[in-house]
């Protein structure tokens, strides 16, 4: 069996590796039984624990780990969500009493505090840092945020949430996530048809989200405060109309390496507004950007996937290179987020199995590379700032 580190750098673009060891209190290191158990059973259980710090060392050279708080309607609209909340202390004091930019700071925190105590693990702040841990053979954990929701504060504009948020180093912002916000008026329905069993009270009003909408003026300014910064703009979640404008928006200022879509699928395999178009990939590739192959059955794949999950993951990634070539596709797990992966890749450790396959089924190493970190590589280095180095 090949190793899983070719020639070229592992990146995951999207990983929650904190997410639900913060809004759970659980250990970091710790894969939680249970949940698993679940998991296995029902073939999609979206508290499943597929990622530790430990794991992600010892498969990955970059982690960028995407703080994600959980919007406050999803207590209201989803009764399992619902639930959990009133089984977990940690959940309500951390996720729902704070601001969401308090409990994004906090959240981002608790993430910095569990890496500090990995000598293998080193927070990375600017593409400086990056380049010398690259070369120390250590993973680099670089912050990024979902969603921009994160940015509403009690005592705080949306700018100078930001701006904080840039001085942290986050690399990018996700503008959109599963509900509007300030920045976006329209996103596209958060759940595929195949999940309606865990969620039946969210169709009863699939016809609030309007993917006629896009960004307010609020989110294009925020975007264009962004391309000022140097944090990279996520176009995932977003309708395609706000999509177009962030593409309008990067045009007009002339922009490249400014976009990346972190964990999507090809809208010429699975026909979902949540996948890109193949006219949208040309555009990424044409300026140097990229998108992200998420490992979730759901959104890559049109039928049950039950045991192909890799076959998805290939048609994908062929799709994307044939329509724009091998520079567009990177990798984007989405690993710890609410996700159901392919039967091969249920944790991070497993990732190993992804370039054996793709070298297996005819790819060229060198392709291989460019899909498992090179072209993320490239967009970190050329198009994020960063902060100081701490």
């Amino acid at each position: 069996m090949l190793k899983l580190k070719m020639s070229g750098n592992v990146v995951d673009l999207h990983n929650h590796v904190h997410l639900k060891a913060y809004m759970y209190d659980r250990d970091i290191n710790k894969r939680n039984f249970i949940s698993n158990i679940w998991g296995a059973a029902l073939g999609f259980w979206p508290f499943s624990h597929r990622n530790t710090l430990y794991g992600i060392k010892k498969s990955l050279d970059v982690a960028l780990c995407t703080t994600f708080v959980v919007e406050k309607d999803w207590y209201k609209e989803v009764p399992l969500i619902n639930w959990t909340t009133k089984l977990s202390p940690s959940f309500r004091k951390r996720i729902m009493e704070p601001s969401y930019y308090d409990a994004t700071i906090a959240m981002m925190d608790f993430l910095e505090d569990q890496v500090s105590n990995d000598h293998d693990l080193k927070l990375t702040f600017n593409p400086r840092q990056l380049k010398r841990h690259i070369k120390g053979d250590v993973c680099s954990i670089i912050h990024s945020v979902e969603g921009a929701h994160s940015l509403q504060s009690e005592t705080l504009t949306h700018q100078d949430c930001l701006s904080n948020l840039a001085e942290r180093g986050v690399a990018y912002l996700t503008l959109a996530h599963f509900f509007p916000n300030d920045c976006v008026a329209g996103n596209v329905f958060p759940w595929p048809e195949k999940e309606k069993k865990f969620i039946k009270d969210y169709y009863k009003k699939k016809g609030n989200w309007d993917e006629r909408r896009g960004l307010t003026d609020l989110g294009k300014e925020i975007v264009h405060k962004m391309l000022d910064l140097g944090i990279i703009i996520d176009i995932s979640h977003l309708t395609l109309v706000g999509r177009k404008q962030v593409y309008k928006i990067v045009d007009e200022r002339k922009k490249e390496h400014a976009v990346i879509a972190s964990h999507v699928g090809a809208f010429g395999v699975h026909r979902i507004s949540y996948n890109m178009q193949d006219w949208e990939l040309k555009w990424l590739a044409d300026r140097g950007c990229c998108a992200g192959v998420i490992l979730m059955n759901s959104w890559i794949s049109p039928h049950n996937p039950e045991g192909s999950g890799l076959h998805y993951i290939e048609k994908t990634i062929d799709h994307m290179i044939n329509v724009a070539g091998s520079d567009v596709v990177a990798l984007g797990t989405d690993f710890d987020g609410f996700t159901d992966p392919p039967d091969e890749i249920t944790k991070i450790e497993d990732l190993e199995y992804l370039p054996n396959h793709l070298v297996h089924v005819g790819y060229e190493t060198s392709v291989v590379d460019k899909f498992m970190g090179d072209n993320a590589m490239r967009v970190l280095l050329n198009g994020w700032r960063g902060c100081e180095e701490k």
